[in-house]
């Protein structure tokens, strides 16, 4: 419970963690990007001093640490990758241009070679699936996304939606299977070897699922006068099991 380090970034919009902590990504409202090492130390900055105040929208960290993506708001959005190890960086934009809601989830698969994002700000959210070089995989309209991972090796993609429906969809775009929960789904957690899921939903349902969508285990919180679940994290092992309920 001992603080190691503590830093001031600004208005936090986007925030993005590697499997051991090693580097924290942090992205705040004026449009501003740093990337800290496990003693604190800024590994990365940046600045987008020509975006000056076009605030975060979405900060994502692969599992290995090695690719950090991130959106801002921008008039035509754009997701911008970075190679952590070699600085070089990527920017994908060209299917924005048609579709130019602001990203606001993003997700990478374990070693980063499949990057996960939804844009969108109304009931029906766009889904993309890329691939590190840029290129579209598949894309998929869907009621509002409220959180979604991606399998370690990037072949299964988990959408949490304000409709009460977890849907899974496998790396060519088709649908796997869909679970509904009582209430929106506002949290998943996908253990790294993706054969556990984790779900927890506004009513105050939690469940556990394998990677086919049979259920496992679930449960019903009772609160007064209502239980939500915020959120739910899974061990790496599938072994235990954190929920936070009503933001307590």
């Amino acid at each position: 419970g001992t603080l190691a380090w503590m830093r001031h970034t600004g208005w936090i919009c986007g925030l993005g963690v590697s499997g051991d902590l090693g580097r924290i990504a942090v992205g705040n409202r004026l449009g501003q990007l740093v990337v800290y090492d496990r003693e604190g130390s800024d590994e990365v900055r940046e600045d987008n001093l020509l975006k000056r105040y076009e605030a975060t929208t979405a900060t994502g960290m692969s599992p290995d640490g090695k690719f950090l993506a991130y959106s801002l708001l921008e008039k035509t959005p754009s997701i911008y990758l970075l190679n952590m190890d070699t600085r070089a960086r990527r920017t994908f934009s060209s299917v924005f241009r048609e579709h130019g809601s602001a990203v606001h989830t993003l997700q990478l698969s374990g070693n980063g070679s499949v990057l996960l994002a939804a844009s969108g700000e109304g009931s029906i959210d766009t889904v993309y699936l890329f691939s590190s070089s840029g290129v579209l995989k598949w894309m998929e309209h869907v009621p509002e996304i409220l959180d979604m991972e991606i399998s370690s090796d990037g072949a299964m993609s988990l959408l949490g939606s304000e409709d009460g429906c977890i849907r899974a969809y496998a790396q060519t775009g088709n649908l796997s299977w869909t679970r509904c929960m009582d209430g929106a789904v506002q949290s998943l957690s996908f253990t790294p070897q993706g054969d556990l899921l984790a779900a927890g939903s506004r009513e105050g349902e939690i469940i556990l699922l394998s990677s086919d969508g049979t259920p496992v285990w679930d449960c019903h919180i009772d609160r007064f006068p209502s239980a939500s679940v915020d959120a739910v994290e899974i061990s790496g092992w599938g072994n235990a099991l954190v929920a936070v309920v009503n933001r307590n």
